[in-house]
């Protein structure tokens, strides 16, 4: 059973690995682009261009006997490996990378996987127009990638900003079915 489950497995990522890696897909044309941002911006979502959302995630293992300090991750105290995804607003994953070690940081997955090209590359329209995605603090800021203000004395605005971008009731009712038919 095993052999034919990673048989299988093995098919699957030979034949469709490139969906999880190469962002110029059909399904993220500047077409398919607006309309994610345009889902996101009717959440009241003050950023009208954001179409996705990127972040790491620790998926805990048990302790290794070997190579125990690379895959510790300090800041969730676990043995862990990470992976990186970019999520379209439909819930689609439209990037992975991993599985890496679990001690790099966030912005060591973003580095390495050179996702920050393959914005530049297919997430600028013609015309001139940026298309951005949306990252915790563990982010860079860049021309695509977009983060919550920082800092002990940020303004009313910027508060209200990033409580529209990461609060709870922004997510929790989302409509998928409503805003894309699903």
């Amino acid at each position: 059973m095993s052999i034919i489950i990673n048989t299988v497995l093995n098919f699957v990522c030979d034949a469709h690995n490139h969906l999880l890696y190469d962002l110029n897909s059909n399904w993220l044309s500047h077409r398919h682009l607006q309309e994610y941002a345009d889902a996101i911006a009717a959440r009241d979502a003050p950023l009208l261009n954001c179409w996705g959302f990127i972040d790491g995630t620790v998926r805990p293992l048990c302790r290794p006997t070997t190579n125990q300090r690379i895959l510790f991750n300090g800041h969730k105290r676990v043995h862990a490996i990470k992976f990186q995804s970019i999520v379209s607003p439909n819930g689609l994953v439209a990037n992975m990378y991993g599985p890496i070690e679990g001690r790099r940081h966030d912005a060591g997955l973003l580095r390495e996987s050179g996702i920050c090209g393959e914005l530049q590359t297919h997430m600028t329209t013609p015309t001139g127009d940026i298309y951005v995605i949306y990252g915790d603090p563990a982010y860079p800021m860049t021309t695509h990638i977009i983060k919550p203000f920082r800092g002990g004395v940020i303004s009313a605005a910027q508060a209200r900003f990033n409580k529209n971008m990461c609060g709870m009731d922004f997510w929790q009712n989302f409509d998928f079915v409503g805003i894309f038919g699903l």
